[in-house]
């Protein structure tokens, strides 16, 4: 009871952290407001998704399941913007449950209390607890798997590897590069492997990724495999696998560098982070970790950090969330040997260190936009009844121009609906929302205004907060 106390304590700590601030910080993202606008449309013209967003590779999309996911968030809010803002603080507070049972389950109790206090704490935990971008998804994913990966070991039972294996084909819908965790997930049960049905169960569970993937096979059929055109196009033109960057991965450790920053907040010179990475590995060898719950956790960790060094592509920071869990929990197996020094002393100076660099960090640094002033842009142009002609949006910000999906949601929020992205020239006025100074509006040189055509500027608004909206006719 006293456990389940102290976790409700570290929750409370938690939301505190991914609340505060939230109505300065908090704004509406293009990638989030046009996945919401695609969900809202579908289910309005009761049309399924077969596939999901588009990946980080032009003309490869996601999995559908990340729309169906959230579907009713979005249909049970009615498109309202601060679902977005509460849904993603709801995600983070699951990821701390979450790493206090697989912590508990690998160490103690007590052990638990510590990892999951200081992944409230962490600094990238709070920044990803303000948004529902899909790869903000992967913490969670991860956790869940190793919580059925080390009960599958416990018991002795091959039937949660199914389960696991399928919580990694629907993560794969969420982000592409989730796929290698499946390889560290047949690694940590291969001990298992002499149990009856094993086999079996393992080509259930790729059975059931594959049927995760269904609706992009479909899809794939419907528009002459266009996907995978693409992607052989991609790899044929020597865009593919490259030398270089499997040598910057691998050779400059860039995700485990990467991985520190995150967790940490302080930048680490290559040659520490494979100092770090030869004691840590050779601190396991030395252990001789045979079974249990913590040889599942280490052999995962190994596993998928070994696999994003290998990995020939650009390592992003949102790459990395499948990873993010797991040097918290290797805190835990350093505090469950302590011997010569008191667990106490070490334990306060990890939360002490981790308070330090959130408060060092920009986990709630004012951004150079947030909701409130999007609405006021989006007000200012309902103040104009848009709905009595065709029109359509760009926005001048931090990005020189973009199709300003934040605005089209929040216009559909306020009664009205623009054009779509590729219907420039169809407008009879483009609403420009210029996010930072801008002299010369008619001389704007993007894709949208040229589609557009503009002659003149028919109205400018000067808003509270130095933005201006400019109507543009032709």
């Amino acid at each position: 009871m006293k456990g389940y106390f102290t976790l409700g304590a570290i929750l409370i700590i938690g939301l505190f952290l991914r609340i505060y601030k939230l109505p300065e910080t908090f704004f509406l993202e293009g990638d989030i407001a046009r996945d919401w606008l695609v969900i809202f449309d579908a289910w309005q013209d009761k049309k399924p998704f077969l596939v999901g967003p588009l990946s980080s590779f032009a003309g490869i999309f996601n999995g559908a399941w990340y729309y169906y996911t959230m579907a009713p968030v979005v249909i049970i809010s009615k498109m309202r913007p601060e679902a977005i803002a509460a849904s993603a603080v709801v995600l983070g507070l699951a990821e701390i449950f979450l790493i206090y049972k697989v912590a508990e389950m690998i160490f103690s109790q007590s052990i638990a209390r510590i990892i999951s206090l200081l992944f409230s704490l962490s600094f990238w935990a709070i920044k990803i607890s303000h948004s529902l971008w899909n790869p903000n998804f992967l913490p969670l994913f991860t956790l869940i798997i190793l919580y059925l990966l080390i009960r599958a070991t416990k018991e002795g039972s091959v039937g949660k590897i199914v389960y696991a294996l399928a919580v990694a084909g629907f993560g794969l819908q969420f982000h592409l590069g989730f796929a290698l965790v499946i390889p560290a997930i047949i690694l940590a049960t291969w001990k298992l492997r002499s149990r009856l049905n094993y086999n079996k169960t393992i080509l259930a569970g790729f059975l059931i990724i594959l049927l995760f993937f269904l609706p992009m096979v479909i899809f794939e059929v419907r528009h002459d495999f266009v996907m995978t055109k693409t992607f052989l196009s991609y790899q044929t033109s020597g865009g593919g696998a490259s030398l270089e960057e499997l040598v910057k991965n691998s050779i400059l450790a860039t995700p485990a560098v990467h991985l520190l920053s995150l967790v940490t907040n302080v930048k680490f010179p290559v040659w520490s982070v494979w100092i770090i990475i030869a004691v840590v590995f050779a601190w396991f060898f030395k252990l001789k970790i045979r079974a249990g719950g913590e040889a599942i956790f280490w052999i995962f960790l190994a596993t998928t950090l070994l696999l994003f060094m290998l990995a020939p592509v650009t390592v992003h920071n949102y790459y990395l969330n499948t990873l993010f869990p797991l040097p918290f929990l290797l805190v835990g197996s350093i505090l469950t040997r302590l011997k010569a020094v008191p667990f106490a002393t070490v334990s306060a100076i990890f939360v002490m260190f981790f308070i330090f660099t959130l408060i060092q960090s920009d986990a709630w640094s004012q951004p150079d936009r947030n909701l409130a002033w999007q609405r006021l842009a989006a007000e200012a142009i309902a103040q104009d009844k848009p709905q009595d002609y065709q029109f359509n949006l760009v926005t001048f910000g931090e990005q020189p121009f973009h199709s300003a999906w934040e605005y089209r949601f929040l216009a559909r929020n306020l009664g009205f609906k623009s054009l779509t992205a590729d219907q420039y020239a169809k407008a009879e006025v483009l609403y420009l929302i210029a996010e930072r100074p801008m002299e010369e509006p008619l001389a704007a040189k993007s894709f949208e205004t040229a589609e557009f055509g503009p002659k003149k500027v028919d109205r400018v608004w000067q808003l509270e907060n130095g933005w201006q909206v400019f109507k543009l006719v032709k």
